[in-house]
Order: structure tokens, then C-alpha cells, then sequence
């Protein structure tokens, strides 16, 4: 039963300063549980638009895809309940569930895109029933060992998704071993500083390693990590019968610039030709000059004795 409102007692309230005796004090839940998260109290003096547009910015939306969203269905759950327990508990029941239909996207969305709701805990229980917390650990623990849960991740980033890791896996013992290879494998360098046994890991010795990490790479500015598995891009080289290729391009339309005659290049072919040219005549005037002259006859000579052969 709700205690009396002090309007209607026409008497002040027997409260603190700063709390309201019309708003009951919040149970003691467990973050999994879906009770209390119906309508309890219509506080109209709140200004909900600004708390919505507060819970929109602070919940990330869920698609069900692990590649994309980085996150269970479990924790993002709990995310929602604690604001619907501590912040939104006096919203009507239908407007909360629109309000988690629009943070649905992809397969999430097309589960619950046709149903009927009443009560914001059928929402969150369809949810939880489609995407179950150990199918989500064991797609995790996969991509961890191929490399591909870091893909495109650098610096504090890495360290966070590490941390987010440890947190959705931190009650399977395979998937603390498979967080600590990676470890292993993105720093090999740190790694012989860590006191980490691979047959006996916990959440809260990767959590100090990790700890340890940034504070060694915070000292380091050209500490990087390394890539293994699906993190190291393969760039494929495209065919060069390809029409789309570069080099086909070039053969049947060639740049503008190979048209064009290099100047210097005009240039030094005809200087060439002309030392060329210059050279020729020099070798020949030496070999003129060079060569013996034939002997000039004398001026008074005699002629030559007429022949001896007579025409009769």
C-alpha cells in the first residue's frame, strides 16, 4: 500500500528534506529480475521528454548481431532495467515499451516487431528467451581465438572491448583462458611481466593485467599492440585482365603525359646530333691534312716522243 500523500493528510510530511513521501522507497532487486518495473507512481512534476531523450543517449541500440554490437542481450538488459527502476519508474508502461522497440534494430527488431505488449518485462523476456546468454558466450569465445573480436580496434579501445570482454565471460572458465591468449598474442612483449597461469585464470587477474598493460603502454607512446589471427588485413591484388585494373586503363587510353615529348629529352637528342656532326668534320679535315700530296710535273718538261705506230 502506498504511504498517505501529504496533501491529502493536511499535514507535512514526517520525511527528510530533499525526499517525497508519495514516491516508495525502491526494492532491493536482483539485476536479472524483471519484477517492479511496471508503473508505480505518476510524477507528473518530471520533465520525461528530457529523461527520454537522457535513456536514448545512454543505452546503445541491440541488433543480436555479436559483430556489431559487442554486447549480450543480458547486459544490455540490465542496462535498461536500472534505468527503468531508478529513473523512469513513473512512465506509462506502453510509452517505456515503444521506447525499447526504438533501440531494437535488425534481427532483435523483427522479433518483436509484430507483437503485442503490455508490460515492459514481456519485451525484455522475449529478448532474453531469442538471444540466450550461453549461445552469446560461446560466438564470443570463437572470435577471440581467430582475432576478429579486435578487428579495427587501437590503443584505449582495445583495452575497453578487453575489459567489456572479461565482464560477459568472467563465469566461463574457456572463455577466461581464451581472453588471456589474447593477451598472450596482442602483447608478447608484456606478457612474461604478468603474472597470469593459463590452467588457473580469474575476471580479477585479467583485470590487473590489464591494469598493468595501460599503465606500461601510457609510458610508451610507440608501444603498439600485435595483430594475429583475422586482425592482420590481407590485401588482394585485382587481376590484370580486368577491365576495372589500372594497367588495361593505361593501354587503351594513356595519360595525357605520355603523349607529350619530354623538352629536355628533345633537347639533348639534338645537341647530340650536333656534337655528333661536329665530331665528323674534325676526323675528316685530319684525315685530309694527314694524307701525302700526289708530285706536280715540271713546267719544262719535254713532251712525250710521239708513237712509234704510223697509220698507212
Amino acid at each position: 500500500m502506498l504511504p498517505t500523500s501529504s496533501k491529502s493528510a493536511g499535514k507535512a510530511p514526517d520525511t527528510e528534506p530533499g525526499t517525497s513521501a508519495d514516491v516508495p522507497m525502491a526494492g532491493v532487486y536482483d539485476p536479472d529480475s524483471l519484477d517492479g518495473l511496471s508503473q508505480t507512481v505518476d510524477q507528473r512534476e518530471v520533465r520525461y521528454e528530457q529523461l527520454l531523450d537522457t535513456f536514448r543517449a545512454s543505452i546503445p541500440s541491440f541488433s543480436g548481431d555479436i559483430k556489431q554490437d559487442h554486447m549480450s542481450a543480458r547486459n544490455w538488459m540490465r542496462k535498461v532495467i536500472r534505468w527503468r527502476r531508478e529513473v523512469l519508474s513513473g512512465i506509462n508502461n506502453l510509452l517505456f515499451i515503444a521506447e525499447i522497440t526504438r533501440l531494437l534494430t535488425g534481427s532483435a527488431k523483427q522479433v518483436v516487431e509484430y507483437a503485442d505488449f503490455t508490460q515492459p518485462s514481456q519485451i525484455l523476456e522475449t529478448i532474453q528467451r531469442k538471444f540466450p546468454h550461453s549461445l552469446y558466450q560461446r560466438e564470443l569465445i570463437k572470435l577471440i581465438e581467430t582475432g576478429e573480436a579486435f578487428v579495427d580496434c587501437e590503443g584505449p579501445h582495445l583495452m575497453a572491448r578487453l575489459d567489456r570482454y572479461i565482464e560477459e565471460l568472467h563465469d566461463c572458465a574457456i572463455g577466461m583462458v581464451a581472453i588471456a591468449d589474447a593477451i598472450h598474442r596482442l602483447f608478447p612483449l608484456y606478457w612474461e611481466f604478468l603474472d597470469i597461469s593459463l590452467t588457473n585464470v580469474s575476471s580479477e587477474d585479467l583485470v590487473i593485467s590489464i591494469q598493468q598493460i595501460n599503465r606500461r603502454l601510457e609510458r610508451n607512446d610507440m608501444a603498439r599492440h600485435t595483430p594475429y589471427g583475422k586482425m592482420i588485413r590481407v590485401v588482394k591484388s585485382k587481376p590484370s585482365e580486368s577491365t576495372n585494373s589500372p594497367s588495361a586503363n593505361t593501354s587503351k587510353n594513356p595519360p595525357k603525359s605520355a603523349n607529350k615529348p619530354n623538352r629536355n629529352a628533345q633537347r639533348h637528342a639534338q645537341n647530340k646530333s650536333k656534337l655528333n656532326l661536329l665530331v665528323d668534320l674534325l676526323l675528316k679535315e685530319r684525315t685530309e691534312a694527314a694524307a701525302p700530296a700526289a708530285p706536280s710535273p715540271p713546267r719544262n718538261a719535254p713532251s712525250a716522243p710521239p708513237s712509234s705506230q704510223s697509220f698507212h
